[in-house]
């Protein structure tokens, strides 16, 4: 969960933009290729790198729905307004990622 205060849009705004280039990317895949588009997306995208390198990681794999980053970031919003605990939202993002991702692979 995104609890210290950021720079919520730069860090959804960063993740749209490095998933757009990872999309632009991908079909052009060999190891030097890769190696370079990691090391010139570090540098683009430093705020995100550096601090929430999960994020950028999803993002430079192509596996960030952005979706699910708009919600865990307007609960981190809702924290640092005090509308919020952190507690209650980490249990919404965890019900919502459980839903998502946990309970259609138990209907199977």
């Amino acid at each position: 969960m995104l609890n210290k205060i950021m720079d919520y849009k730069l860090i959804y705004d960063q993740s749209k933009d490095l998933l757009e280039d990872y999309n632009k990317n991908k079909n052009k895949s060999n190891d030097h290729d890769d190696h370079k588009f990691r090391e010139d997306m570090k540098l683009k995208y430093d705020y995100i790198f550096c601090n929430i390198n999960s994020i950028f990681e999803l993002c430079i794999t192509g596996k960030m729905e952005l979706k699910i980053l708009e919600y865990m970031i307007s609960q981190a919003e809702d924290i640092q307004k005090n509308n919020i605990s952190s507690h209650d939202a980490e249990v919404k993002v965890g019900e919502k990622l459980v839903d998502k991702y946990v309970k259609p692979l138990t209907k199977k």
